[in-house]
């Protein structure tokens, strides 16, 4: 039985619950009900990223579409609408580093915003005039060892998979969800 604020009991009937979601918020929705999904859990390092996107009206015309920076806040920058298919705004995602992003997780929003940008400022891309979005994603990464791939509880009907179960990263979450989800149709087929 599943039940929710928004929307209280729900009726419908469901042979698995799937939660594909990080460690910590899966043991807060489990822990009543099994702990050694928070021993799982418990063992993934998981970090926060600070995550800014900056929206131009105007081309910047910078030489490079993508860049790892390395001993800066930022780690990683791109240039979303220079990806396949994708047109629109200039638009550009920064990404802080992991470890700055951990130490600095608590950071006001517009505070964290200011300091991305002004990293991003002294390689190339001026913020000033942007249209500015930050999101702190409090669980953005980590890992378990070993790897398990994903979590089946047979007995509780309950899976968990995502990108901390199987090495980080995002073909990490969907190798997981994959894995169990041919785990779950190998047992009820």
């Amino acid at each position: 039985m599943l039940h929710s604020l928004e929307s209280g009991n729900i009726e419908q009937q469901f042979d698995w619950l799937v939660l594909a979601l990080p460690g910590p918020q899966s043991v807060a929705l489990t822990k009543s009900i099994n702990k050694t999904i928070e021993e799982v859990a418990n063992h993934a390092n998981m970090q926060g990223c600070w995550t800014v996107m900056a929206s131009f009206k105007e081309n910047l015309h910078l030489p490079f579409d993508a860049a790892f920076i390395n001993d800066e806040i930022i780690s990683w920058m791109s240039r979303n609408n220079s990806k396949p298919n994708r047109s629109g705004l200039e638009t550009w995602i920064i990404h802080a580093n992991p470890q700055w992003s951990q130490e600095w997780i608590e950071l006001e929003k517009n505070e964290a915003a200011r300091l991305i940008l002004d990293c991003a400022k002294k390689l190339g891309l001026d913020g000033d005039g942007a249209n500015i979005a930050i999101h702190r994603w409090r669980y953005a990464s980590g890992h378990t060892y070993p790897i398990p791939g994903f979590k089946i509880r047979e007995d509780l009907k309950l899976g968990l998979c995502g990108d901390w179960l199987h090495g980080g990263r995002v073909e990490g979450a969907w190798l997981s969800g994959y894995k169990l989800a041919s785990q779950i149709a190998s047992i009820h087929y």
